[in-house]
């Protein structure tokens, strides 16, 4: 299980994570302020690696091969809940 957290605006934002695996904490959280680096350095990417997520072969962003970038906010992924994003 994994908790991940995004904040952005404009382009600049943050990114913060933790997994557990069996209730144990498997991935201390961290959280990165600046997104400059590798994308499979920052915290959401490295916990979806954590939690077996492979590319698709379109993007070395696990962020986007599994759709996390479909909506802006919490209310619009309530909405749409059990939808798949098209990319």
């Amino acid at each position: 299980m994994a908790y991940i957290e995004v904040e952005l605006f404009g382009g600049a934002g943050s990114q913060a994570a933790v997994v557990w695996e069996s209730g144990r904490v498997v991935m201390v959280p961290y959280m990165v302020e600046d997104l400059v680096g590798p994308a499979d350095a920052w915290p959401v990417n490295a916990a979806l690696a954590r939690l077996g997520v492979r590319s698709d072969g379109r993007s070395r962003d696990l962020f986007a091969a599994v759709g996390l970038g479909c909506h802006r906010d919490t209310d619009d992924w309530a909405m749409h809940h059990g939808e798949h994003c098209r990319r």
